[in-house]
């Protein structure tokens, strides 16, 4: 092995490999002609000695280096790409658009309104409540959020967790109990 100084530096290792040894294989007599399922390079190997023929160590060592380069000839796959094929479907698909998020508070309809009233004890409304929970709710999401999203880069993480809210809501005044971890 020899090292090499480049000009910035740093060391180059020039290597080579030469085998010194012989490599040897010890037979194991197989019960069938040949093994189920199994092909490739050994599969002369498994026949011969099911026959009883003797295999010399050089027919040992040549099937062993015939794996070896067929092993070495298969391309190796990039990191990251699966050997599995591409999926199709618009799931799969790559989104070449954003879809773009607007008046998402009317997604909070009437009757959705109306469950929280009347779960707050209200039995009448009239028509200018929905519009007016529909902004409160939407003001008091902002701020929280906002609270979340400081709490969570300030911790260097992408991903929020319950106790994200819980600290959000107790910066606010809002403690809640029970979902501490």
């Amino acid at each position: 092995m020899a090292r090499n100084k480049s000009s910035n530096g740093q060391a180059s290792v020039n290597a080579t490999f030469t085998p010194t040894k012989k490599v040897t294989f010890q037979k194991k007599p197989t019960a069938r002609k040949s093994v189920v399922g199994f092909g490739g390079p050994y599969r002369q190997q498994a026949e011969g000695n099911a026959d009883g023929d003797d295999t010399s160590e050089d027919d040992n060592i040549e099937l062993a280096q015939q794996a070896l380069a067929q092993f070495r000839s298969r391309p190796a796959p990039l990191i990251g790409q699966s050997s599995q094929p591409a999926r199709l479907g618009r799931a799969f698909q790559a989104r070449r658009h954003r879809k773009i998020l607007r008046d998402n508070i009317r997604g909070i309809t009437a009757p959705d309104v109306r469950r929280l009233a009347r779960r707050g004890g209200v039995k009448r409304m009239g028509s200018n409540v929905y519009d007016g929970t529909r902004t409160a709710l939407k003001q008091f999401l902002e701020t929280v959020i906002g609270d979340i999203v400081l709490i969570v880069d300030y911790a260097n993480r992408k991903t929020v967790t319950t106790i994200d809210v819980v600290y959000a809501l107790k910066k606010q005044g809002k403690t809640i109990y029970g979902f501490d971890d």
